[in-house]
């Protein structure tokens, strides 16, 4: 899955499982997204952007929303 500050998805762990839910209706052949933030995706786009920035390796962003 590759990351989305607007996700069509949602994902959680059950014990070993992982479970991924479509918050939208997904189109055949779609991508489907994630937010690698976890419960900050619910945070305002600008510090989710920011959060994103500290969390790589090479600070450079990982995702192109723009606050």
């Amino acid at each position: 899955f590759n990351h989305s500050c607007a996700p069509n998805a949602i994902n959680y762990v059950i014990g070993r499982c992982m479970v991924v839910r479509a918050c939208e209706p997904i189109k055949a052949g779609s991508e489907i997204t994630i937010s690698y933030l976890g419960r900050p995706q619910l945070l305002p786009v600008a510090k989710r952007i920011a959060a994103l920035e500290v969390s790589s390796s090479t600070g450079a962003a990982l995702c192109k929303c723009k606050p």
